[in-house]
């Protein structure tokens, strides 16, 4: 007779098992389709602040507490399994709809102040930025309309998403000719690591004095999970970002089909033609 009986061999029914049995309890999990189940479709957040709701302050103190917890949690997994669970660390972004989301959200964000969390709301968009002149606009740009975590897997966000907007502004702007996405970039990584490769081979002289160290280390610093926090490689990162956006891609556009995790690989939507073109990545 087992110690523990587990009933569920989802994410959370095989964490606790994992533990029991760590503690050197016998543990029985039953489940009929392991990870079938909401952990199938949960895409993983622990986002104490964003799920905050009135007369839930006990619950945001567990949740609070979780995400203190959970990157040791990450850590010891990854040891114990030897893969790459596809954890990072990240900000979340909540933008209003209308009128009404905004009075809603200032609300909230009101509400969790009080808790100490959400203690600001920053404007979106910068007011001192210059009017633009939709009329002349021939590109609209895409922030985080696709997700490419690991555990997103077979989840067709990016292209769905994509497809209902683009139609949306050829009705409202029919000049747009071009449809691009910068969360994430397509192909970027592969064009950095061609950069990187035989001591910087591809390297730009200001890219070079940019880099923090060698060629073959900033090459090998990309492989750690939390390179996107490491701020010494920040400046030659954006740099060269800078010229893969403006140079490196031009004219490459190729048809292909999306990617599995639903990442839209390319997303540029080439109104001309009236297809949907896949940049590799």
């Amino acid at each position: 007779m087992p110690d523990v009986l587990v009933i569920g061999g989802g994410v959370i029914g095989l964490g606790v098992a994992w533990r029991c049995a760590q503690r050197g309890l016998k543990v029985t999990v039953v489940d009929p389709a392991p990870g079938s189940g909401a952990s199938s479709a949960a895409a993983g957040m622990l986002a104490p602040a964003t799920e905050l709701h009135y007369g839930e302050q006990a619950l945001l103190q567990l949740n609070l507490d979780s995400a203190r917890r959970y990157p040791q949690f990450a850590a010891e997994l990854v040891a114990a399994s030897g893969q790459d669970i596809g954890y990072r660390r990240s900000g979340a972004l909540v933008a209003a709809w209308d009128d009404a989301d905004l009075a809603n959200l200032r609300d909230l964000q009101a509400f969790g102040s009080s808790l100490g969390v959400a203690t600001e709301l920053p404007p979106l968009l910068d007011t001192r930025a210059a009017e633009l002149d939709l009329e002349r606009a021939d590109t609209a740009v895409f922030y985080s309309i696709s997700n490419c975590q690991p555990g997103l897997a077979g989840v067709n966000l990016g292209t769905a998403l994509v497809k209902q907007v683009v139609e949306a502004l050829r009705l409202d702007l029919p000049q747009l000719r071009r449809f691009v996405t910068l969360s994430p970039i397509p192909g970027l990584r592969a064009w950095v690591e061609h950069a990187l490769a035989a001591d910087g081979a591809g390297l730009r002289t200001q890219e070079r004095e940019l880099l923090p160290a060698a060629p073959a280390r900033v090459l090998a610093r990309l492989s750690d999970h939390e390179w996107d926090v490491d701020e010494a490689i920040r400046p030659a990162l954006l740099a060269l970002c800078a010229r893969y956006l403006t140079t490196a891609v031009e004219g490459r556009a190729a048809d292909r089909q999306p990617q599995q995790s639903g990442q839209v690989r390319g997303n540029v939507v080439d109104l001309g033609r009236s297809r949907l073109c896949h940049r590799g990545s």
